[in-house]
């Protein structure tokens, strides 16, 4: 089997909507936009089948097809850039510090980046089935067999680093096609933009926008009819959600309430020794904290370094794609779901019995697994950081179509033993009196224990927290400041796709998707859950 790919790319060239307005317009990201400025590009790759019609995917059809798509989502093809206000603590969350704005609707405007390529070979050559991946191959290493990095453009996202160039694009896309008339179709975009629900409304509106400009084969003849596309992109919209006046002085009691939910306030701008990439940390940034210490006598929240010395980046780490069908997910839950535990602090917490989701009982068995594997030393305390989306926490919730980055982590321990604190340091949420024994059997964590901690743990977050947070974030000198997660031997972060809809992007009739690849960097500790293909088309 060949080692690459052996992409060739044809053409790269630049796509803007169809109908272009001169009508300049700047609005700001939201306040939890701003604080995923720092995070790797939310980018996925779906892989299609050669099509049944006799009238394959062309490129310059989904070229088409992506520019009329566009004019509903025109932020995404402007320019991204931090406030170049002066420092202020007050006012519009546009006018301070480090806060991020898209400017659209100009002739200056950047577009996005179409690269078309193709490969040599089958995709069947690199891509099992999905009926091998569903049997045979149940722990496909997809880092061995598979070098999908190619799929994608190499090409810099805005705002991804300081020496990104000015003229970045917010999103690349990239499409292949394979010997056999199977295509991929990678899309990356800078995290501040789209979190994975953004991402997959964008490529269901695409592939909705492609079939609506293809022939029926009924009614060849007939015009196209493009799709009413209504993807929302208010940021304040979100916003609106905080607690109090966020454009005055913040309110002490608010930020107290916000800093006792169990959430990490890891500080990026903290340097550390060994560390193992450069610090973000603006040039301008201790000017601004001295600032608002003279100006306004307010300072940095509170916060800790990273752990980096717990996380070794130079160890090699594998890409696995575990497979779970229907039966054994079920026997997870039944499994979870009457593993209770008498022990009186867990009792006493609500951890010990109640209502779990399947999702609740995967997530902990995957936790428990990676938990008993490290072979932590006794006492050790170890999290989940678990990413959530909050547009169904906040009341009114935002539809599904709300556009942006509107996510966070929750910060779940588990130990095997309690911990003493007497000599800790830590200022991490969740406090020492959250971590309590798990009722391990034998070494293994309860996964019935752990299913309920993850559920009890995200009903923290209801609407009136989700006010207080974002109460507090908005009044960050800078919200790219403070990171909520971790990787590393005492860390897991956790980030799920479910009910996303990337299955449902359907470019040509009868024709889905036999993987969706959500791209992320081989970290140790980064998992990431979506459904299985509902077909098999290889």
């Amino acid at each position: 089997m060949p080692s690459t790919l052996d992409i060739q790319v044809q053409s790269t060239s630049t796509i803007f909507p169809s109908m272009p307005l001169n009508n300049p317009t700047t609005t700001a990201l939201s306040i939890l936009d701003n604080t995923s400025a720092n995070f790797a590009r939310c980018a996925a790759i779906w892989y299609f089948p050669p099509p049944t019609s006799a009238s394959p995917l062309a490129p310059n059809d989904l070229a088409t097809s992506l520019s009329h798509t566009l004019n509903s989502y025109r932020p995404w093809c402007g320019r991204l850039s931090y406030t170049s206000s002066p420092f202020t603590t007050h006012g519009p969350q546009s006018t301070r510090y480090q806060r991020i704005s898209t400017t659209y609707n100009t002739p200056k405007d950047i577009g996005i980046p179409l690269t078309v390529a193709t490969s040599p070979h089958p995709l069947s050559l690199f891509l099992p089935s999905v009926r091998t991946r569903k049997t045979s191959l149940k722990a496909w290493n997809a880092s061995e067999s598979f070098p999908s990095s190619t799929l994608l453009p190499t090409t810099k996202l805005s705002l991804s680093s300081p020496s990104a160039p000015e003229d970045s694009p917010n999103v690349v896309i990239q499409l292949t096609s394979f010997a056999c008339g199977s295509m991929a179709i990678g899309t990356a975009i800078t995290h501040c933009l789209a979190d994975a629900l953004s991402l997959s409304r964008f490529a269901n509106d695409w592939a909705l926008t492609t079939r609506s400009l293809t022939p029926s084969k009924t009614s060849p003849s007939l015009p196209p009819n493009l799709p009413e596309l209504s993807p929302i992109f208010d940021p304040q919209r979100l916003d609106a959600h905080a607690a109090g006046d966020i454009r005055g002085p913040p309110d002490e009691e608010n930020q107290r309430k916000a800093r006792e939910l169990p959430q990490h306030r890891y500080d990026w701008y903290t340097p550390v020794s060994g560390q193992p990439w450069p610090n973000p940390k603006p040039e301008d940034f201790n000017d601004a904290v001295k600032q608002a210490a003279m100006k306004y006598e307010v300072g940095l929240s509170p916060s800790i370094p990273i752990p980096w010395g717990q996380w070794d980046t130079t160890l090699p780490v594998a890409h696995r794609l575990l497979h779970f069908s229907k039966e054994e997910i079920l026997a997870i839950y039944k499994t979870a779901s009457t593993n209770t535990n008498t022990n009186p602090s867990l009792i006493a917490k609500g951890e010990h019995d109640g209502k779990i989701s399947k999702h609740d009982a995967l997530l902990a068995h995957l936790w428990s697994l990676i938990i008993t594997s490290r072979n932590l030393p006794e006492g050790t305390t170890s999290y989940l950081d678990l990413t959530f989306g909050v547009r169904a926490r906040v009341e009114p919730p935002l539809p599904d179509g709300f556009l942006g980055s509107p996510i966070m982590h929750v910060a779940i321990p588990s130990t095997s033993t309690l911990l003493s604190f007497s000599t800790s340091t830590s200022s991490s949420a969740p406090s020492p009196e959250d971590v309590v024994e798990d009722g391990s059997v034998d070494g293994d964590v309860s996964v019935g224990v752990l299913a309920r901690r993850i559920r009890s743990y995200l009903s923290k977050f209801g609407p009136e927290e989700i006010s207080y947070i974002l109460h507090d974030r908005a009044s960050e000198i800078a919200p790219q400041r403070l990171w909520g997660a971790c990787l590393g031997r005492e860390h897991v972060l956790l980030t799920t796709w479910v009910h996303s809809g990337v299955y449902d992007v359907v470019f040509a009739e009868g024709c889905r998707a036999v993987w969706v690849e959500a791209v992320m960097p081989p970290l140790d500790g980064l998992v990431e859950i979506m459904e299985a293909p509902r077909e098999e088309k290889m």
